[in-house]
């Protein structure tokens, strides 16, 4: 537990006593205790940027129940920021280590919730993609990915995003994915503010680690 931190201590007692208290005392069930508390650590500690295999350890807790609990505290507590899926994809974005794999882009969405949201989206549009091996791997092409770029950070920054990312994919010049990657989340987290961009900033650098 020394890994975590909470950064506003009485907004965190504030909003799970005012919950835990919602329905009556005692109608919480564990698991809802649970659910509620993941949403305020991720809310006023420092545990959003974990991965689950680390958030696991400081929780002292199996990695599947990380998963489960992030993606049912989203579920049950939505962001009220409407630019939240947008700002969460990105920072997937600053994290992965993109491969090329028979014409697809591969990469890794850790986040369910985020990845549930990119998977509707793309059924929604009729668009394929392959996440069958191995949940968290995902690999779809670039262009599928286009229209929700667009809809999230704007043309002038998708744009030439996927145009580049189509000739590393095509094996075509002597692009590289950190590079494009880079000047992609740089140039998209300037359009969702300044506290995006100073986080996204030290995820580029833990990503290139």
């Amino acid at each position: 537990m020394a890994n975590i931190q909470i950064t506003d201590y009485e907004a965190f007692a504030k909003e799970f006593i005012e919950e835990y208290l919602s329905r009556g005392l005692g109608a919480l069930g564990k698991r809802d205790i649970d659910i509620l508390v993941m949403h305020l650590l991720e809310t006023h500690g420092n545990t959003r940027m974990k991965g689950n295999q680390a958030l696991s350890i400081d929780l002292q807790t199996d990695v599947s129940t990380i998963k489960l609990l992030r993606y049912k505290s989203k579920l049950r507590y939505p962001s009220k920021d409407a630019a939240f899926v947008a700002r969460d994809f990105l920072y997937v974005f600053a994290l992965a280590q993109f491969e090329a794999e028979k014409g697809r882009l591969v990469f890794i969405i850790e986040d369910s919730f985020i990845r549930n949201v990119i998977q509707g989206r793309l059924k929604s549009q009729g668009a394929l993609f392959d996440s069958s091996f191995n949940s968290e791997i995902f690999k779809v092409r670039v262009e599928h990915l286009k229209p929700i770029l667009i809809e999230y950070y704007g043309a002038s920054i998708a744009d030439p995003f996927v145009k580049d990312m189509n000739k590393i994919v095509a094996k075509e010049g002597q692009l590289k994915f950190s590079e494009i990657k880079n000047a992609f989340v740089l140039g998209a987290a300037n359009g969702l503010g300044a506290s995006v961009v100073t986080l996204v900033k030290g995820l580029l650098t833990q990503g290139a680690a």
